[in-house]
């Protein structure tokens, strides 16, 4: 058994060779992740969904998810393991990484260690590198852990995208005072949002409004949510200017369902919007002409 893990570990050193700026140091076995990150897998496909470990925040997941510490600052120096791909993560001070599934032992059958702790078990390589370079790494068995519905809806949320759009107006070119300026969201659709599913849960964007600051100190106005030229969102600028910084944004509503059922989900937000598109609107006067 020694010398099949003597072996193996040879080969996986070689292997991460590459990878290393500084040679690796064997010490002390490290502990499985404790929940940081979770390891889930959905539908056969490995997502990684992270939590605060140490009061650290971490690394972007596979799926888009996520969440930091709050403060906007890793506990450790994430960077010791630049390269190793998102599977990243703070234990305190201690930067972490892991190959899920060892590339080694990619099956449970393969994993010298047996039998497996349960069905779901995953044989994994976790490296860790501390505050002053100590590194230690070792193959370990774990089990992922099971993912709340919320956590599924934060994920289904954060897998919605916002078309992007161009900010039109008319008149074009130039604004009158005491005249209509027509605003609409052009280069989209008021079509329903679906985003991707998150092992059954969707999320689902509906059209709602659109915003619209007309740059002039009046502040933001609601309209309907206009994707083609009318006047179904309109302005009248009473002062002329050389370019008003106007801006808009497109709001829609979010509800969720779970393998074609509607699902509540309480404390996620119910809308999502887009980013704010800026155009310059000059704004002129007309002058009357009297002919004698």
């Amino acid at each position: 058994m020694l010398k099949r893990r003597l072996s193996v570990l040879t080969a996986m050193l070689a292997t991460l060779a590459a990878c290393l700026l500084t040679p690796l140091t064997a010490s002390s076995a490290v502990a499985a992740p404790s929940g940081c990150p979770k390891f889930i897998w959905q539908n056969g496909e490995k997502t990684v969904s992270y939590e605060n470990c140490g009061g650290g925040s971490q690394e972007e997941s596979d799926n888009g998810g996520g969440e930091g510490s709050g403060n906007g600052t890793p506990s450790c120096d994430l960077s010791a393991m630049a390269g190793q791909g998102n599977t990243r993560w703070c234990e305190g001070t201690t930067t972490c990484w892991a190959h899920i599934p060892s590339s080694v032992y990619k099956t449970q059958a393969e994993a010298p260690e047996q039998p497996p702790p349960s069905e779901d078990a995953v044989y994994i390589f976790k490296w860790c590198v501390s505050a002053d370079g100590e590194s230690s790494y070792d193959w370990m068995w774990y089990t992922p852990d099971e993912i709340s519905l919320e956590e599924l809806a934060w994920q289904a949320y954060g897998r919605l995208t916002i078309p992007a759009f161009t900010l039109e107006f008319n008149p074009p070119q130039k604004a009158v005072i005491f005249i209509d300026t027509w605003w609409w969201a052009s280069g989209t659709s008021d079509e329903v949002l679906t985003g991707s599913s998150a092992a059954g849960l969707v999320a689902i964007a509906d059209p709602d409004r659109m915003e619209v600051d007309p740059g002039d100190g009046s502040g933001v106005m609601s309209c309907p949510f206009s994707t083609t030229k009318s006047d179904a969102c309109a302005y009248t600028y009473e002062r002329a200017s050389d370019g008003y910084p106007a801006r808009a944004r497109l709001v829609y509503t979010v509800r969720f369902e779970n393998n074609g059922a509607p699902l509540e989900v309480p404390g996620l937000p119910g809308a999502i919007e887009s980013e704010w598109q800026e155009v310059t609107v000059p704004v002129t006067e007309v002058q009357a002409s009297v002919v004698g």
